[in-house]
């Protein structure tokens, strides 16, 4: 049984893990521009000012088209784990605005 333990132990040691990290920002939108908008974070790790980039296939690209969001907090999934100036949204994310 001793063997069989030992084993299960090594086997789980060797296999290589991967994992992929995206952030979750929450924010109010301070500006909109035609491909960007700027998300003013005011709590958690990425405090201060972050330009998210989007293309016109992702949903935000829909929002920003019918609703003013200029004012109103927002969450975002981006590309990066990582607290950055400049990070791009993942089309992934379902719409999610206000709190």
């Amino acid at each position: 049984m001793k063997h069989i333990m030992i084993f299960i132990v090594l086997l789980l040691i060797s296999i290589p893990v991967f994992a992929l990290d995206n952030l979750v920002l929450k924010g109010e939108v301070s500006e909109v521009h035609e491909n960007y908008i700027i998300l003013d974070i005011d709590r958690g790790l990425c405090k201060g000012k972050v330009k998210i980039y989007y293309s016109d296939e992702d949903y935000l690209h829909d929002v920003i088209k019918t609703q003013n969001l200029v004012g109103k907090r927002i969450s975002v999934m981006v590309d990066s784990n990582t607290c950055k100036k400049e990070m791009r949204i993942l089309n992934n994310l379902k719409r999610n605005t206000g709190e």
